[in-house]
């Protein structure tokens, strides 16, 4: 395990204008991802997600969410079926767990984008997943390609517009955590 979060480490660094404050969650999310044997590429993608869900504070509050993963009570409450800890609901704004049960439900997430073209399209499908439900990704998903310009939009406009610019944000943060 020390082997792979050094190798974690050497391959990807931290952002010269990444806020203080994500330093040390940063550390948490590669170990975290690492323990989950996720690959060192899956980093940009996780950073940017946690950057655009929360801007990396972990008191950050919405409407509906809260937390550095902006985790709804419902889908914390759900972790234990996807969560290693994930029945530690008492624990569900901690950071540590947040983190944790972030990438596990994104790996969770996998299971709606069998069949997706490329790994990149199978991170967007998720993150469609994760910010619109699964239930919408699997009515909205055409083919195996992430194509917001053909999927339909079978809910109100304004969710759709704000899932695919969710989506748009997490890609260009993921070239600022170092993803191509």
């Amino acid at each position: 395990m020390i082997g792979l979060l050094l190798s974690a480490a050497l391959w990807w660094s931290p952002p010269p204008d990444m806020p203080k404050r994500a330093y040390p969650l940063v550390l948490v999310l590669v170990s975290e991802a690492v323990r989950a044997g996720e690959p060192p590429d899956s980093i940009p993608w996780l950073a940017a997600q946690v950057d655009a869900e929360s801007a990396w504070d972990p008191n950050a509050r919405s409407p509906y969410a809260e937390g550095l993963a902006q985790f709804t009570a419902a889908t914390a409450g759900d972790a234990a079926n996807w969560c290693e800890g994930g029945s530690d609901f008492a624990d569900w704004r901690v950071p540590g767990w947040q983190l944790r049960c972030q990438i596990a439900y994104m790996r969770w997430l996998g299971r709606y984008t069998k069949g997706a073209a490329t790994v990149r399209d199978s991170w967007l499908m998720r993150f469609h997943a994760y910010n619109a439900g699964p239930g919408w990704t699997l009515r909205e998903r055409v083919g195996d390609r992430y194509q917001p310009d053909i999927w339909p939009c079978r809910r109100r406009a304004d969710a759709c517009h704000e899932t695919r610019t969710y989506i748009a944000r997490i890609q260009r943060l993921r070239r600022h955590y170092g993803g191509t």
